[in-house]
């Protein structure tokens, strides 16, 4: 009877996945990429799978945790639902002169530049 397979890191990119999934069978351990073709296939379905995901037995997944904690170039960080907090918690800059936007303000008030459309004359 086979090992129940765990999840240790996912990546967008397939070459990503491929890099790691080497780099941990280097060290001995059997990886499986799950969803890698489908991505491949159509990258619109991605987000809707959980990407690319690299699954270990779970007896070897502390080991592979170790390999990327001494590797940490081997993990996705364009993915991650950390990196996303993260960035929710940046404030919004102007697109025009950069200064920050207040929230919940629609115009910049140190360039007056908006992401609203309003009613323009030049636009036909």
């Amino acid at each position: 009877m086979s090992e129940e397979l765990v999840t240790v890191a996912t990546y967008r990119l397939a070459l990503q996945a491929e890099v790691a999934r080497v780099a941990l069978e280097q060290e001995g351990i059997c990886v499986f990429r799950a969803d890698s073709n489908l991505v491949a296939t159509n990258f619109f379905l991605a987000p809707a799978v959980g990407y690319i995901k690299l699954e270990v037995p779970r007896s070897q997944a502390e080991a592979a945790l170790a390999i990327f904690q001494r590797q940490p170039g081997l993990l996705d960080r364009g993915g991650s639902s950390s990196n996303s907090e993260e960035e929710d918690d940046e404030a919004a800059q102007c697109l025009s002169c950069g200064a920050t936007l207040p929230e919940e303000e629609d115009r910049c008030p140190a360039c007056g530049w908006s992401y609203s459309v309003g009613d323009s004359e030049d636009c036909a």
